[in-house]
């Protein structure tokens, strides 16, 4: 169910050649300028992370640091693949996508339920070719895009009246949004970060487990992050299921192919997988939101559209087209899942365009292969490590020594966490797993 998106800046199809050069804009770029600054807390990062990960201040130039990762893959001596989109497409799909018109609302008024209609209005999907994603998946390009990074999660600020030291629901929710959209991409680049190559013996994309290791050991936060979002995703999917079990999935390739479509999305729908999700959906309550008192001229809702809309605009900044693609369909597709969330549901109907489902689907795809992933990564990783340390040489030694000798796996930190902190959490972890 890749389906197909129309994102700006989509370029000519690649020839996927086994060598190939950098990205464009893969070099660092130190010296970009920040759209804005958190400056609500003394620390490098006040949401809590730990080891800076939204701090701009933290070195890329090694691709160790989390922000070095990007939107396409930190800098390394492996060959990048071709970073253009593939765009090719069906006459009929292209016919199927354009039988969408979107109405216009008022979304300015935050006191009348048409306020979260335009959540997604900064991130454009009308300007240009119509791509076909499942011709373009997510992996490593050689695209260095911790400038983005920096930019993106500087602009997660929302002005504040009374002290500078408190940071509200709304921002820590943006926050770890961003965040475990950060950590989903990362997973997906290290897991498809060598390509193909017949002087290597590679037969397909191959892992990158050094780079797994430098964005995840020692930063549980970032999986928790990225199951969290997962939940967000999986409760707007909720919310919005008589909505998405009604929608009309044409995508253009043959009527078997669209009833198919269907089929499968109600499936997701009804399977007892998705109810078996229910106690993980308390991790997340969107009716949490927007309680705080606030002075009259000052509105929370206003602000926190405002940000998602400045996130949305930094991504144009991204000069890798597969990069851009990627987190232009992720945000829309988070776009999507709060507009889910926060409309009423009788709303919910003409409240999405097509591009939006698509991207909403594709993201919850996205999130739900990098906990796969992260399980299959760190798998690679035990074993990587025990057979450069055979067993005969652990024993005799104490637990400790053997938790002080063994790797930091990502996956096996987050669940540890997860169970330490609360049984929701635990449960949200075991239902995306």
């Amino acid at each position: 169910a890749g389906g197909a998106a129309q994102v700006a800046g989509s370029g000519e199809a690649g020839a996927g050649e086994e060598e190939e050069e950098e990205c464009e804009g893969g070099k660092d770029e130190e010296t970009a300028v920040p759209l804005c600054t958190l400056g609500s807390d003394a620390s490098d990062d006040p949401f809590g992370g730990g080891g800076g990960f939204g701090s701009s201040s933290s070195s890329s130039s090694s691709g160790g640091g989390f922000g070095g990762g990007g939107l396409g893959g930190g800098m390394s001596s492996a060959p990048a693949p071709s970073p253009t989109i593939d765009s090719t497409i069906t006459e009929a799909e292209a016919q199927a996508d354009m039988t969408f018109s979107e109405g216009e609302a008022d979304c300015s008024n935050e006191e009348l339920p048409t306020f979260w209609l335009d959540m997604c209005a900064r991130i454009d999907t009308n300007t240009s070719s119509v791509v076909n994603l499942v011709l373009n998946p997510e992996r490593y390009t050689g695209y260095n895009g911790s400038h983005v990074w920096s930019a993106i999660y500087q602009e997660n600020c929302l002005v504040r009246t009374g002290t500078a030291d408190n940071i509200c629901y709304e921002e820590r929710v943006l926050y770890r949004l961003l965040s475990g959209m950060h950590a989903a991409t990362n997973v997906h680049i290290a897991r498809y970060y060598h390509a193909p190559s017949k002087r290597k013996g590679r037969e397909d994309w191959e892992p990158d487990l050094p780079y797994f290791r430098r964005q995840f050991d020692g930063h549980p936060e970032r999986l928790k992050n990225l199951h969290f979002a997962f939940v967000v995703l999986l409760r707007a999917l909720a919310r919005a299921s008589p909505y998405l079990a009604s929608y009309a999935y044409v995508a253009g390739v043959s009527a078997s192919e669209d009833a198919s479509t269907s089929s499968l999305v109600q499936r997701l729908l009804d399977s007892a997988i998705l109810r078996s999700c229910a106690p993980a959906f308390s991790a997340f309550d969107e009716g949490l939101l927007f309680r705080e008192e606030q002075a009259s001229w000052w509105s929370l809702k206003k602000q926190f559209k405002s940000v998602f809309h400045n996130v949305s605009t930094v991504l144009d900044c991204v000069s890798c087209q597969k990069c851009r693609l990627h987190a232009k369909v992720t945000m829309l597709g988070f776009g999507a899942a709060l507009k889910m969330l926060l409309l009423p549901t009788e709303l919910l109907p003409t409240s999405s365009s097509r591009d939006e489902i698509v991207a909403f689907l594709n993201t919850l795809t996205k999130f739900s292969t990098a906990i796969h992933y992260v399980k299959e990564l760190t798998a690679l990783q035990y074993d990587q490590y025990f057979k450069a340390q055979p067993l005969p040489s652990l024993l005799g030694t104490n637990v400790d020594a053997v938790g002080a000798v063994a790797p930091t796996a990502a996956a096996a930190a987050a669940a540890a966490a997860a169970v330490a902190a609360s049984p929701q959490a635990a449960s949200a972890a075991a239902a995306a797993s």
